[in-house]
């Protein structure tokens, strides 16, 4: 039987297609591409965690939509008790109407914050819900979201390229919350690309309208065994849709207190606030 030149080619085409695919489903899976977008906010998270604990003095100064300031003193307690998850406790020391009041809040990998709220008037302590954590804190410009420890995998990211932020040299990503009840859309972040620091965040309603803008300035740097961690030491959040704003200014940060889960971040804590 004569076989011509072109079953010839034919069959060995028929012969490379094959064992390409073959090759194709004996190799090992290719790792997953990381996009630019969650890539900068990697590296943003590793820049702020691997501390260990942390206890911090703090000022929150609450603007009206009319220039009227108010001034509260509080506290923060922080641990990671793992990578995946961080315990913080906020609790309020003046003035007097509002001392004791205390917020625990569990920031976990895998699902949603969990967050109580000491409320001293009442002695009562009580859960805030998934849906009420787009509600004010305290009356400030700060939502209960807000102050949750973010997660890397708690948002979809789109890298939308670089600008200058003041003196720096800043990427900006727009993040969507995945949580079904976050009070957000979107944000926009400008993210500095030497110590990889939230410089800006713009922050969309559900509506998908301009909502509130946080500026962080003046970015203190602590060296720890575990490597270098940067924390602001003023941030405010500008509402600009009422005119309000609060801003938060940091003290320093006190590591290795040697905090734990029972002694520190338990309902008997919370009660404990002073």
């Amino acid at each position: 039987m004569h076989i011509s030149a072109a079953d010839t080619l034919k069959s060995m085409l028929t012969r490379i297609l094959l064992s390409l695919l073959c090759a194709s489903l004996s190799a090992e899976p290719a790792d997953p591409v990381v996009p630019q977008g969650a890539k900068i906010m990697q590296a943003n998270h590793a820049a702020t965690h691997g501390y260990g604990d942390f206890e911090v003095d703090l000022r929150m100064v609450l603007v009206n939509k009319n220039g009227k300031s108010t001034e509260r003193r509080l506290a923060i307690a922080q641990l990671e008790v793992s990578p995946e998850l961080t315990k913080t406790l906020i609790s309020f020391a003046a003035p007097k109407s509002i001392r004791g009041t205390g917020l625990l809040t569990f920031s976990a990998k895998d699902r949603d914050a969990m967050q109580w709220i000491y409320l001293p008037k009442f002695n009562r302590v009580k859960r805030i819900s998934a849906r009420d954590r787009s509600g004010s804190f305290a009356q400030s410009t700060f939502s209960y979201e807000d102050l949750t420890d973010f997660r890397v995998d708690e948002f979809d990211y789109r890298w939308e390229g670089t600008t200058t932020c003041g003196s720096l040299q800043c990427d900006v990503v727009l993040r969507t919350p995945k949580d079904p009840y976050s009070g957000y859309a979107y944000q926009r972040l400008w993210v500095d690309d030497s110590i990889h620091q939230i410089r800006s965040m713009e922050l969309y309603d559900t509506d998908r309208e301009l909502q509130k803008v946080m500026q962080a300035e003046d970015f203190r740097a602590y060296a720890l065994p575990s490597g270098v961690v940067y924390f602001p030491t003023s941030v405010t959040m500008q509402n600009v849709q009422t005119g309000r704003a609060t801003t938060l200014i940091w003290g320093e940060h006190k590591f290795a207190r040697g905090l734990t889960e029972q002694r520190n971040f338990s309902e008997n804590a919370l009660r404990r606030v002073r």
